[in-house]
């Protein structure tokens, strides 16, 4: 209905200012002669009940209030088809808008300090604002602070019903945890969100952004904010210990009253410089923008990869002695919940580890064991997979459900939510956490952020975390060298003893001293020994143990006697062994055997077992020491290396492995093979959380050793797993050296998108169209780029919609649509229509919008893209929301958390988009 020119009471409407909860007009009043603010709910809503009332009861609630810092209501009406709020016409713009420039402390102070008195004011009163924002903190032209729209205000005590609809109206940049968490809110809420005010005012941006709305208070639960002196470091000790507690995610922890905030803000500036301004950029906080989709969804890692996922605790089947060493490790684990094994290679720490694991705890199920290697399990996003998996088996999906939803999940600004959500799930059960071979890891910064993390927020600072965590390795990360005080000693003479006579080697009790001296009670020297002995008379023992004393790598001189009593089939089975970097599955070793003419597998690997020179798990898979495997690798010559890898690339390859595969292929130098595997694969590595591995491993390649084609398909996928990881920088770095050997100008106009792309996504709305443009510019001289076209296209509209350029950002998307249709891509074409639906939400054109997004919803649902689907729903539930219908809104949000609760998100974490809670 149009109501600008109509005359509602005595009001006369002159223009529309304003639409949120209610239209709001600029009006005229020939009474007085003077402006007011009408503000009407819409005629679609009047027949809403629920809607009616809450608007009733912000006139009847607010006119309670009677303090100079809040918007007052100056008359009430009702029509046959409209009830309006008549309020202070206030002409100097909102805080979001002063926000559009640099704030000093001084003034930021005053502002706050006003807005504080309002709230105040409202909760001894016992109202609570609950969507306390900059777009509602009035300003008039001296900069006097008016707070306005009560609407979403919940007296409390009274009408309890209402709040059985299950709305939560507050905007999710400002919304406290509580209210993100569905929990009951108090007058805290406003407090948070008046801190997330003073957080973006003092530091020149929102604590917490993300490309979703969900996004945003999944951090908001769970994320703490960046440090405000680290993002501007003019800031004192004292502002920044305001900040971050008024912040705070437990209210008991946060300040009671937004005064007290307001109070200790300004005896914190009182000593600060008066230059010390924020950094302020044009924001755009209006949130509840439609979101844009993803440019293809995540892929959950591969069922082949399971082998990763599902790693069994090593069974201790002749654990002898070690008493003293258990007994202090496990009271320091009941103690700290954290402890750390270290010591030399074959001491016992992985045996030591298991052994604890297993007793401190009535149910294995209970166990995670989880070994680093060099390949594949290298990275905190194999580490977070792996988790995700334990937890999802046990009844605790979040984690697993974020990294299969959220592509974003493998960036580095997304470490605190992956393991904000690990801590969660973990807090449910008595687990034990084993990390074995962590001297593999030891310099990779985000995995040794994880152990750190949690150290520090739960062991140190003696929170409760049911619980456990065993780390084990050779070495640990520089942060963590002083828990490891002591390294694990060799056994005892006596431990030795049995340990050997465990093993059927039965020594007169002076070479038993002997030997026991000459390997320092290694566990696997005296189990390498065992195996050197096995079969010699007593006269060859002795002399075996005696020369000993003589050699200077015992390890070297053991395995050369193991090695030469192996027949030629159990040397050639180690020699294929020794490539692997970890377990692997007697398939693995069979494929690469199968032309060596080896009859009976299975027998030389019990022959090996009875040696000590392997053993197997409880999967069966064959696990072979490190120290073995490195001594029968340096044994293979050049023609035997390449001939396993050759075919361990090939049986990986098979298993869709690509990782490992790749891996094999490099080396055996078959540089151009490895890069193939990965780029035919890449998207499914990327998407399925090994970006940052696709990066190492691209990382390994010679660029002066590659075609200009071979480059170009390098520099090409390190650009797209940095992009996919939110490392733009060095994304732009690789796509700009992939345009350098470009040879084509297909190739060189697909890359130029791809940077315009990369430029959009990291906020930079500037040089995005100049990239687009270019694109653009050779697509158009080109046959057959009607898909690159409608990509360009759609770049352009995303940049000129976040620069507020409208009729530019429609006209794109409208030629984005049509090359989609030329090219017959429909997925392009919802793209387009996801953009038009955006243009047509911010002008206010709602049955536009409306249309755009349920027409691109179906396009993706045709499509089987279950994200981009639930991105529409969203997009139709903020539609009605907007409008009011809050019937239809559910229904939309509710059709999206579905979605996402099957094939994994956030949603699960939320109740709706944030809109939807229930008491």
């Amino acid at each position: 209905m149009e109501l600008v020119g109509k005359t509602l009471g005595q009001y006369h409407l002159i223009e529309m200012i304003g639409r949120g909860m209610a239209s709001v007009y600029k009006a005229h009043q020939p009474a007085l002669d003077r402006h007011v603010a009408v503000k009407v709910l819409l005629p679609q809503q009047v027949g809403a009940p629920d809607f009616s009332k809450r608007f009733v009861r912000e006139a009847k609630a607010v006119a309670q209030l009677n303090h100079p810092n809040i918007l007052p209501i100056i008359d009430y009406g009702q029509t046959a088809e409209l009830i309006y709020i008549v309020m202070k016409y206030v002409a100097g713009g909102t805080l979001s808008d002063r926000l559009k420039q640099p704030i000093d402390l001084p003034t930021t102070a005053r502002l706050i300090s006003q807005i504080a008195a309002a709230l105040d004011h409202a909760h001894q009163r016992g109202i609570i604002h609950r969507d306390v924002k900059p777009s509602n903190v009035l300003l008039d032209e001296g900069a006097w602070v008016q707070l306005a729209d009560f609407g979403l205000a919940k007296i409390m005590g009274s009408d309890q019903l209402l709040t059985h609809s299950g709305l939560s109206l507050g905007t999710p940049a400002y919304l406290a945890p509580e209210q993100g968490q569905g929990n009951p809110s108090d007058h805290h809420a406003d407090v948070y969100s008046l801190g997330v005010i003073l957080y973006e005012m003092v530091v020149g941006h929102l604590p917490f952004t993300a490309e979703t709305p969900l996004g945003i208070v999944i951090k908001h639960i769970y994320e703490q904010p960046l440090a405000p002196r680290a993002l501007n470091p003019a800031l004192s000790e004292a502002i920044e210990a305001v900040l971050l507690k008024g912040l705070a995610k437990p209210i008991e922890q946060r300040y009671h009253s937004a005064g007290e905030l307001a109070t200790a803000f300004e005896d914190a500036i009182a000593g600060a410089p008066l230059n010390a301004l924020a950094s302020v950029q044009n924001i755009d906080v209006d949130l509840t923008l439609p979101v844009q989709s993803r440019t293809t969804p995540p892929t959950p890692i591969s069922t082949s990869h399971q082998v990763l996922l599902q790693e069994a605790v090593p069974a201790v089947p002749h654990f002898l002695g070690r008493t003293t060493e258990l007994e202090a490790y496990r009271t320091r684990l009941d103690r700290d919940r954290f402890i750390i094994v270290t010591g030399m290679a074959g001491m016992g720490k992985t045996t030591l580890g298991a052994k604890l694991a297993r007793d401190v705890t009535d149910n294995p199920e209970r166990i995670f064991w989880y070994t680093f290697d060099a390949v594949e399990k290298s990275t905190a996003d194999a580490l977070y997979w792996a988790l995700g998996a334990f937890l999802d088996n046990r009844g605790e999906p979040s984690l697993a459900k974020y990294l299969r939803g959220e592509i974003g999940a493998q960036r580095p600004l997304e470490r605190m939510a992956k393991l904000n959500l690990l801590i969660a799930a973990l807090a449910s059960g008595d687990y034990v956490l084993c990390f074995d071979d962590l001297h593999i890891v030891k310099d990779v910064p985000d995995i040794a952020y994880i152990f750190k993390v949690v150290r520090q927020r739960f062991i140190e600072l003696r929170h409760p975390l049911p619980a456990r965590f065993i780390l084990m390795g050779r070495a640990v990360p520089a942060d963590m060298e002083y828990l490891a005080t002591d390294s694990l000693p060799g056994l005892p003479a006596e431990d030795a003893t049995r340990f050997l006579s465990a093993r059927q080697v039965e020594l007169p009790r002076d070479l038993l001293a002997e030997l026991w001296q000459h390997t320092d009670g290694n566990p696997k020297l005296l189990e390498l020994s065992a195996g050197a002995l096995a079969g010699l008379s007593a006269e060859a023992s002795t002399h075996f143990i005696g020369s000993l004393m003589r050699k200077s790598d015992i390890r070297d001189y053991l395995m050369r006697n193991i090695y030469a009593a192996l027949t030629p089939d159990e040397q050639v089975v180690m020699g294929a062994l020794a490539i692997f970097p970890g377990p692997i599955e007697r398939a693995g070793l069979e494929e690469l055997l199968a032309d060596e003419n080896i009859g009976g597998i299975a027998q030389r690997l019990d022959g090996l077992v009875n040696k000590h020179v392997i053993s197997l798990d409880v999967d069966d898979r064959i696990i072979c020491h490190g120290l073995v495997r490195e001594y029968c690798y340096h044994l293979l010559n050049r023609r035997e290396r390449d001939r396993f890898h050759q075919r361990a690339a090939t049986y990986f390859a098979q298993e869709h492995n690509w990782l490992a595969a790749a891996h094999h292929h490099l080396e055996w130098r078959a540089a151009p093979a490895a890069l193939e595997v990965l780029a035919a694969h890449g998207e499914s590595l990327v998407n399925g959380g090994h970006a940052a591995a696709l990066i190492e491993l691209l990382q390994r390649f010679d660029p002066a050793a590659l075609s200009s084609a071979q480059r170009l398909s390098c520099y090409q996928w390190q650009g797209r797993a940095h992009y996919i990881r939110g490392e733009f920088q060095a994304a732009l770095a690789a796509d700009s050296r992939a345009l350098e050997v470009a040879a084509s100008e297909a190739e060189r106009a697909l890359l130029l998108q791809l940077i315009a792309r990369t430029y959009l996504r990291a906020g930079n709305y500037e040089q995005a169209p100049s990239y687009a443009q270019q694109s653009l510019q050779l697509a158009r001289t080109l046959t057959g780029q009607a898909e690159l076209l409608s990509l360009a296209y759609n770049d352009l509209g995303w940049s000129y919609f976040r620069l507020g350029q409208l009729e530019q950002a429609d006209e794109n998307f409208h030629l984005s649509e049509r090359a989609a249709q030329e090219a017959q891509r429909p997925l392009l074409m919802g793209d387009a229509l996801l953009g038009l639906g955006a243009v047509a939400w911010k002008q206010n054109r709602l049955e536009d919008a409306r249309r755009d997004f349920e027409t691109c919803r179906r396009i993706f649902h045709d499509c089987h893209v279950p994200f981009r689907e639930a991105n529409a729903l969203t997009n139709l539930g903020l539609i009605y929301h907007k409008r009011e219908t809050a019937e239809q809104a559910l229904a939309y949000y509710y059709r999206a958390r579905a979605l996402t609760e099957k094939y994994g998100g956030v949603y699960d974490n939320l109740v709706g988009l944030c809109n939807q809670i229930t008491r």
